[in-house]
């Protein structure tokens, strides 16, 4: 069966060469509208792999928050489980003992024995807020967890050897040696 753009053309109602012209045209129409069809496709693929490369990224981004907001709870637990497991449970007694919280200058009331071993390095003041008192003593394998863990936390840690041996030659003071057991 001929189109109708033939049947046209034998009855004599157009003329061949405008049928012609006329089917040219349509055909580059087509085409046009065929790469314009595929080059909106091509955009919308290429916009929605953005979008999802996007979306990837984000969410990566998300699961890393979310996962150094866990191993940050999880090391607070572990430094909270070791000065419950090793605090020093009684030490209040009759000597002062002062320390550095930040700016301020705290101070805590010792025994003795207890004094004697914090300026040592064998015992140091840990600060956990989440415990019913914010100061606590602990041995001094614990202030070492703690360190490795929340160094932060340590407010008062005797640590190396505690003799004068950065004396400058000029220092007038050189020959008075700083006691251990001075009190401020």
């Amino acid at each position: 069966m001929p189109s109708l753009q033939d049947q046209l053309v034998n009855a004599g109602l157009v003329d061949s060469k405008k049928a012609k012209k006329i089917k040219k045209t349509k055909h580059k129409q087509a085409k046009a509208n065929q790469k314009s069809k595929t080059v909106a496709e091509n955009e919308t693929r290429i916009q929605a792999a953005e979008a999802r490369k996007e979306q990837v990224k984000q969410s990566k981004a998300s699961n890393l928050v979310k996962v150094e907001k866990e191993q940050a709870k999880a090391i607070q637990a572990q430094v909270t489980q070791i000065v419950q497991m090793n605090r020093q449970s009684k030490f209040s007694g009759d000597v002062g003992f002062n320390f550095v919280d930040g700016k301020q200058i705290k101070k805590l009331q010792v025994t003795e024995t207890i004094q004697k071993a914090l300026s040592k390095g064998q015992l140091a003041i840990i600060k956990v807020k989440d415990l019913a008192t914010p100061y606590h003593i602990v041995p001094k394998g614990a202030a070492m967890k703690i360190a490795e863990r929340l160094p932060e936390l340590i407010l008062f840690f005797e640590q190396g050897d505690n003799s004068v041996s950065d004396v400058e030659e000029d220092d007038p003071y050189a020959d008075f040696q700083i006691p251990d057991d001075l009190m401020w």
